[in-house]
């Protein structure tokens, strides 16, 4: 039964909520039924309490099929004159489809990723967004930066961010009705977490579930389109820099903003500060404690032992030096610049937030 609950909601996602209103339909009816008989008031009136609320948060579920799908995530997007080199490589590994409307993003964390949002109510053809960190570009070269995009390419190909998406699209759905209707507050909601709480646990588990799935398939896809000792290299050599961005850049920082009164540089403003990368031999710390994480089964992706496992490499690869930053041939400086402008300014905003500064 939960098996087929999951898949019903991976393939229709927001529509699986129709469904659960046409579960409803027969129960209200036989609730109206009762005002029809003679003595039956009475019992119609007796379970009004509890038959108001779930008729409301059934309407609720049909709003949702259309107020909560993925909605595009906030900026800066870059076309293709910006940065013809990130777009050059997507063609490359993925070349354009004519039934998807493609979008690249870059932000300020040390990450990529892949989405998609369903249009127009989940029936036009399918936007699919790119995310870059530019911490990631200024920190790799044009080689490694290849490497983490034929990674995304592959979730594309292997439709992962359609699943991901069915699924988001319903949890939303439910959360506009416990927004609407919080439980132990509203009879309403108290009453639908009764009965669909259960599912929020499933979904979180199934998300997990697809997620640790998708990553060992894109990590093979990638692995064969750009080499699979290429791609192990390019594990470790991302992982390390991620976990050097992390204590170097992030953690002093976050640990420090309790004791200040004014908003510190952001940690992308310090790495940009940063004119020299690391040697090899400053790196290769940080490659080996990202290698010695254990498993963490809370986590979406694998740690970097379990990636190099799976793509066939039993020890950590050496690490290498660095050709140019990825920064200086796939985007342009006014792109760039454009990029911190916004990051920075976000980053203001919420650490004013936080030190309560306005």
């Amino acid at each position: 039964m939960r098996s087929l609950i999951l898949w019903i909601i991976r393939t229709l996602g927001r529509y699986t909520a129709i469904g659960l209103f046409a579960l409803w339909v027969p129960v209200f009816i036989a609730w109206l039924s009762f005002f029809d008989q003679t003595g039956g008031v009475r019992y119609g009136l007796l379970a009004l309490p509890v038959m108001l609320p779930l008729t409301m948060a059934s309407v609720t579920l049909l709003l949702g099929v259309l107020f909560a799908g993925t909605r595009r995530a906030p900026g800066p997007y870059v076309g293709r004159t910006d940065a013809s080199g990130l777009w050059a490589m997507w063609d490359e590994l993925a070349p354009p489809k004519w039934n998807q409307t493609r979008l690249l993003r870059i932000d300020d964390r040390f990450n990529a990723s892949i989405s998609e949002r369903s249009r127009f109510f989940g029936l036009g053809f399918p936007e699919v967004t790119m995310t870059i960190g530019l911490p990631m570009l200024h920190a790799l070269d044009a080689k490694y930066v290849r490497a983490v995009v034929a990674h995304e390419v592959g979730h594309d190909a292997c439709r992962h961010t359609q699943g991901l998406t069915n699924l988001v699209e319903f949890e939303r759905t439910l959360e506009l009705v416990f927004a609407m209707f919080p439980p132990g507050i509203t009879v309403t909601g108290t009453i639908l977490w009764k009965l669909l709480g259960w599912l929020g646990d499933w979904l979180t588990e199934e998300h997990l579930r697809l997620s640790r799935s998708a990553e060992r398939e894109a990590d093979a896809k990638a692995a064969k389109a750009i080499g699979r000792e290429a791609y192990a290299e390019s594990l470790a050599v991302f992982a390390a820099h991620c976990e050097r961005y992390g204590e170097v850049f992030v953690k002093p920082i976050h640990d420090g903003l309790g004791r200040l009164m004014h908003v510190p540089p952001s940690p992308l403003d310090t790495l940009f500060a940063e004119t020299v990368g690391p040697t090899p031999g400053e790196l290769t710390p940080f490659a080996q404690a990202a290698y010695a994480k254990p498993h963490d089964k809370e986590s979406t992706h694998p740690v970097l032992a379990e990636g190099l496992a799976a793509v066939g490499c039993a020890q950590l690869p050496a690490i290498k030096p660095l050709g140019p930053r990825a920064t200086l041939s796939l985007v342009s400086p006014e792109a760039i610049e454009a990029v911190r402008e916004a990051c920075r300014a976000r980053w203001e905003r919420t650490i004013r937030r936080h030190l309560q500064l306005d």
